[in-house]
Parts: C-alpha cells; sequence; structure tokens
C-alpha cells in the first residue's frame, strides 16, 4: 500500500495522525516540517524533515496537508502538486456524519474531524479543513484551501469562497455569502455578506479591517 506523510507536524498535524490510525489507512511514515528539526519524535512518529525530503522521493506517496492557515497552506499545496508521485486523499474521522453521502462531494486533500456534521447537497473544495464537532447545512459550498475551525455552525445555502479562515465557535445564516481570502473571528454571528478580504469580528459580526 502507498505510504502517508503529513505534511505539517504542529498541533493540527497531531489532532490529523489519530484521525488517519483510525481510518484503518496505510501506516503512517512520519511528519513533514520545515519548521522542526529532523528526527524529532512526535506521537512515536519521526519528523523526516522538510518540503526537501518529499522532493527527492522517488515512489509514490500519499501526503495529507495539516496547516490551518489557508494562505500557507495554497502555498505548500502548490509547490507538492509539481511532483506528479504524490496523492493527496480526503480524510474523514469515522465518527463524523455525512447523511447523504450521494449528494456530499469532498475535494482533493480534505479533511474533516470528529464528530461533524454534513447534511446534504454539499460541495467541499480542495484542502478544506472542517475542524471537530463543526456542522454544515444543506445546499453549502466551502472554496478550496478554506480552514474551519472547531465547533462552527454553518446553516444551510452558505457560499464560501477560496482561502476563508473561520475561527472557533463561529455561526453563520442561512444564505450568507462569504467573500475570499477573509476571517471571521472566533465565537462571531454573521448575518451578513463578508466581502473578500475583510476580517469580521463579534455578535454580529462587523468588518474590522482589511486582510490585505
Amino acid at each position: 500500500m502507498t505510504p502517508l506523510v503529513i505534511y505539517g507536524a504542529g498541533g493540527l498535524g497531531r489532532e490529523i495522525a489519530p484521525v488517519v490510525k483510525a481510518m484503518g489507512l496505510p501506516e503512517i511514515k512520519g511528519f513533514c516540517d520545515d519548521y522542526i528539526p529532523k528526527g524529532t519524535i512526535i506521537q512515536g512518529l519521526h519528523v523526516l524533515g522538510g518540503f526537501e525530503v518529499l522532493a527527492n522521493a522517488k515512489d509514490q506517496l500519499n501526503v495529507v496537508v495539516a496547516i490551518g492557515n489557508p494562505n500557507t497552506k495554497k502555498s505548500v499545496v502548490e509547490k507538492l502538486s509539481h511532483l506528479d508521485f504524490i496523492k493527496f486523499p480526503s480524510i474523514i474521522h469515522p465518527s463524523a456524519i455525512v447523511m447523504n453521502k450521494r449528494s456530499v462531494k469532498l475535494g482533493m486533500g480534505a479533511v474533516v474531524g470528529a464528530g461533524s456534521i454534513l447534511t446534504t447537497d454539499i460541495n467541499v473544495g480542495s484542502f478544506v479543513l472542517i475542524n471537530i464537532n463543526t456542522t454544515v447545512g444543506h445546499d453549502c459550498t466551502i472554496g478550496d484551501f478554506s480552514s474551519i475551525m472547531p465547533g462552527c455552525n454553518i446553516s444551510g445555502q452558505v457560499q464560501i469562497s477560496e482561502s476563508v479562515l473561520i475561527g472557533a465557535g463561529v455561526s453563520i445564516r442561512n444564505g450568507i455569502k462569504v467573500g475570499a481570502q477573509s476571517v471571521v473571528g472566533m465565537g462571531s454571528v454573521v448575518v451578513q455578506d463578508v466581502d473578500s478580504g475583510s476580517v469580521v469580528v463579534g455578535v454580529p459580526a462587523r468588518q474590522k479591517k482589511s486582510n490585505n
């Protein structure tokens, strides 16, 4: 079976490793991380090195990108995508509930954490993170590279664009559009559309500053 590497050995990587094991996927070969020294042992797994380890690999590898920041995640994926021997499986914790599997589409490299619920007619883009205990309602779209932190409630018909960061405990009203490259601060309640490149916080969420 194709070996698997987790790119990112921080908190998210340590959370994803047990998900991979719970799914019964091939044994994890180790972590790759550009900032943690090679040889460091984390959860019994070795840090193999940084990007150069994957760039110099010769055999096919599955890679799970464990990076929460959407822009950093996109940058890493763009580098890895030039390596044609790397594949990006989608990861879903066994306790997550996908209510209508035929109509919920997960893009390449998407991660769905424990306790999350996805209902019906949902499109999840590539390299999207849906962290633990998050609910996603009917007819939602979540754009590539977006990250949704734990405990969020996303109502039906919400459109989240590319590279959006949604903080823990956010609630989003039905039918809201969240623009690309925006940030929704933790605990916010979003009741109106969010402009691209903006940062919104509060109850109700209001724009605070540009994210550019």
